[in-house]
């Protein structure tokens, strides 16, 4: 198969995926035992929290923390869970229009719960309405959630401005970002970004499935979603998921070194390449967020009156693999929310993401130019 939907998940390093199954063939002790096949597993657990804060730039010698989750899904109900629970001077949440279902629904539950919330709207490009932002904040405003990179198109939203702009006018509204798209693509840095809390996901970036991350800055107060147990400093009650958390360490650890020996570079230059193609193939198609700052793996690409989840389908009988969004949602026909905030033409409401990584070459992307252009032009 040709794998070119990177966004929706990742295929394992192979060190991850010998470092998974070593984890549960033979450190299979629970890290909350005192005997030592305990001890010794909690101290790989603690490994990875170090590789995971080196990744993002925390400082846990500062009092930030790592915690582990079981998923990215998690990690955005526990910050929004947090933010909202124990605030009686206010229960106002602003997100942007184009959020992951991960917050948009459980911010939509919020509100039907009596909570208020704002959705802050997009240009054509994508790039986030900072304005409106700034005059959406009131007093009763405790929670911020912009995500740093849309899943759809690869977006890039300026959250260091964002972070700045929030603290300006109100210096305690927690602010939130869901990095998941963004690991492995751009550099993230917690410091420089300034975010009370941030998201990550481990199949986006070659760990495992069922693990996540929600990083929280030192002094933020943070309400316990799960509970039940001491585990994860009592931040998060569960057996942890040891193998998977140990794995993601790993993960993190190689992508660190691949971005520092040029890995975006490479993987824009195939975007690149792609691109210039489909436009020469496809005149009339349109790349969606084209002109706004993007990740360096992520195409959002409509054709006049072709359904997305249609071209998915034919590209699949050919062994080639996009969606047509967001993972969570791309099994649904109906038009992309995040399209319908970019106010894109009815005709080109329906696209694919084709997203790239590492693991694919040049002939994959000739390979898929080749289908698209059989199925498109009736050549089949």
């Amino acid at each position: 198969m040709i794998y070119l939907d990177n966004n929706a998940t990742t295929r394992l390093y192979q060190s991850v995926y010998h470092k998974h199954c070593e984890i549960l063939h033979r450190f299979f002790g629970n890290p909350s035992s005192l005997y030592p096949a305990g001890v010794e597993v909690k101290a790989m657990i603690e490994r990875s929290r170090v590789q995971v804060a080196s990744f993002i730039n925390a400082d846990l010698s500062a009092g930030d923390t790592i915690l582990f989750t079981s998923c990215a899904t998690e990690s955005n109900n526990s910050a929004l869970h947090s933010a909202i629970h124990p605030n009686s001077h206010g229960k106002h949440i602003i997100i942007s229009a184009v959020e992951h279902p991960s917050i948009s629904v459980t911010a939509s539950n919020f509100e039907k719960a009596g909570a208020k919330v704002t959705k802050i709207g997009v240009d054509s490009d994508g790039n986030l309405r900072l304005e409106e932002l700034c005059s959406a904040i009131t007093d009763e405003t405790v929670l911020v959630s912009i995500m740093y990179v849309n899943s759809e198109t690869g977006v890039i939203h300026d959250i260091a401005n964002v972070v700045r702009t929030v603290k300006n006018i109100r210096e305690n509204i927690i602010v939130h970002t869901d990095a998941v798209q963004a690991a492995g693509k751009i550099p993230i840095d917690v410091q420089a970004l300034g975010v009370d809390m941030l998201t990550l996901s481990g199949h986006k970036f070659h760990a495992p499935k069922g693990v996540g991350v929600l990083y929280i800055r030192r002094g933020v107060p943070f309400v316990p979603f799960v509970l039940g147990g001491h585990q994860e400093h009592s931040l998060r009650a569960g057996t942890e998921n040891t193998a998977s958390i140990v794995a993601l360490g790993e993960a993190a650890a190689i992508t660190k070194a691949e971005m520092a020996s040029g890995s975006v570079e490479t993987i824009s230059k195939l975007k690149e390449f792609m691109e210039n193609k489909l436009k020469i193939i496809f005149p009339e198609s349109i790349i969606f967020g084209e002109k706004a700052p993007r990740v360096c793996n992520t195409t959002n690409i409509g054709f006049r009156n072709i359904l997305g989840h249609k071209l998915v389908l034919q590209l699949a009988k050919k062994g080639i693999y996009v969606s047509s969004g967001t993972a969570c949602n791309s099994s649904s026909a109906k038009p992309s929310t995040v399209l319908t905030a970019m106010n894109v033409p009815n005709e080109y409401i329906s696209s694919i993401r084709i997203s790239l990584d590492s693991f694919n070459t040049e002939q994959n992307i000739i390979d898929l130019l080749i289908a698209l252009e059989e199925i498109l032009r009736g050549k089949k």
